[in-house]
């Protein structure tokens, strides 16, 4: 394990700061720009993998950040809208409870830079495709433009749910490249989300998540 933990760019004990380098889909590209409203930058709201999972991940090479699940990718965002977001995701927060995610399944699908992603996917998606579309919805609701890209043939009425794929990237390769790398599998329980952009915003849950997407869209309780 040691050998293991050397390998990885990031720090577990001291990980305060969202990665220096966040793209839409390589997270490689410097997110920092200058316009006349101030500072962006590149933001999204990420599950991260634990880090007895996380360890067993490759080091990828156009890519700083910490194995993850992404939610959301949000965009480019200056702070205002940054903390706006934050505010969104917390009162999202506030109907959920640890959850469990189990990733099962080696997948690879086609990147809209027409790149091949191998990464770990679950056999039990659904959960997490209403959470992402939740937050999208909100986010949205929130006045806050939303650049999450579903595919390189996305259109204007795909369905944010159905189009969602949940995985845990292991590599970015070109059309044609076999992946050879290790394709780590477990499960482990949720029990905060992150924001990722002006630092990193850790979000807890409060109550039974799965009540917010019960029949008729109430929750438990009320």
């Amino acid at each position: 394990m040691s050998d293991q933990k050397s390998n990885v760019p990031w720090q577990w004990g001291s990980y305060s700061e969202a990665p220096k380098k966040l793209t839409r889909t390589s997270f490689s590209a410097d997110p920092i720009r200058l316009e006349k409203d101030g500072l962006e930058l590149a933001s999204g709201v990420f599950i991260r993998l634990p880090e007895e999972l996380a360890n067993q991940f490759p080091q990828k090479e156009v890519d700083g950040s910490p194995p993850h699940l992404t939610l959301l990718y949000i965009g480019d965002l200056n702070r205002k809208d940054f903390e706006r977001v934050g505010e969104i995701v917390r009162n999202i927060g506030r109907g959920l409870a640890p959850f469990e995610v189990v990733l099962d399944e080696f997948d690879v699908f086609t990147n809209p830079e027409g790149q091949q992603i191998p990464c770990m996917a679950t056999s039990d998606p659904v959960f997490l495709k209403k959470l992402h579309a939740l937050i999208r919805k909100e986010v949205e609701n929130g006045g806050i433009d939303v650049s999450h890209i579903y595919g390189p043939d996305e259109d204007e009425d795909v369905d944010f749910e159905e189009g969602f794929t949940v995985h845990a990237t292991l590599d970015y390769l070109d059309a044609g490249v076999d992946y050879e790398g290790p394709k780590p599998a477990g499960k482990f329980v949720v029990s905060n989300l992150e924001l990722w952009g002006f630092g990193v915003v850790r979000i807890p849950m409060a109550r039974d998540a799965r009540a917010l997407f019960a029949e008729g869209g109430e929750s438990e309780g009320k």
